[in-house]
């Protein structure tokens, strides 16, 4: 095969890149909207900006850059985010923390009209809606997992990985198509509400 299959076959999936920051209101990545724990329960979220920074809390509302990373250290609790580009953002341990999760970035076209998000998930669960008040435009989000890449398109997945070494993931379609590519190679693509695991 030559290296322009090779290439294709390696990449066909990969979502657009645009050459714009994705900024709400020109200066924010994302946005801690949402919150639901037991009553008194505080610090649910908690993030960083690199490795090499502490863990701190994010509290609601707080805005916030990409990359950033983020932990849930309880086993209850479920946050929501919304980036800029439209997406909500669901993220919490699936009873089993610490769930963690990086936001690495946004990008959209000059025009607006369309918006791509990077994201990876290493532990807990996640999901990922594209907003339908954004009508015209596509959205795509790419989730990195230990084992492999999924890429959405204009739809509604959710993600969950449990905190256990060597345990598979699994995702759930809602709607929009859904492309998953192993690191061993395979590929698949589900357009179907459904469970999968990977």
């Amino acid at each position: 095969m030559a290296l322009s299959g090779l290439y294709w076959r390696d990449h066909r999936d990969d979502p657009p890149w645009p050459e714009v920051l994705d900024l709400a209101e020109g200066r924010w990545a994302g946005k801690f909207d949402r919150v639901q724990a037991p009553r008194g329960q505080t610090g649910v979220l908690k993030s960083r900006v690199g490795a090499e920074s502490p863990w701190v809390e994010l509290p609601l509302h707080a805005e916030f850059q990409a990359p950033s990373d983020f932990r849930i250290e309880s086993g209850v609790g479920y946050v929501e985010l919304v980036t800029a580009g439209n997406f909500i953002i669901g993220l919490d341990a699936a009873g089993a923390p610490p769930a963690d999760f990086s936001f690495l970035g946004a990008r959209t076209n000059v025009d607006r009209n369309v918006h791509s998000a990077l994201w990876s998930i290493s532990s807990g669960r996640m999901r990922i809606k594209s907003s339908e008040m954004d009508r015209g435009a596509r959205h795509f989000v790419e989730v990195r997992t230990p084992s492999a890449r999924l890429i959405l398109e204009d739809g509604e997945v959710g993600i969950s990985i449990p905190n256990e070494a060597k345990a598979s993931g699994q995702f759930w379609v809602v709607k929009g198509s859904v492309v998953v590519r192993w690191k061993d190679g395979r590929r698949g693509e589900y357009r179907s509400p459904g469970l999968q695991s990977f």
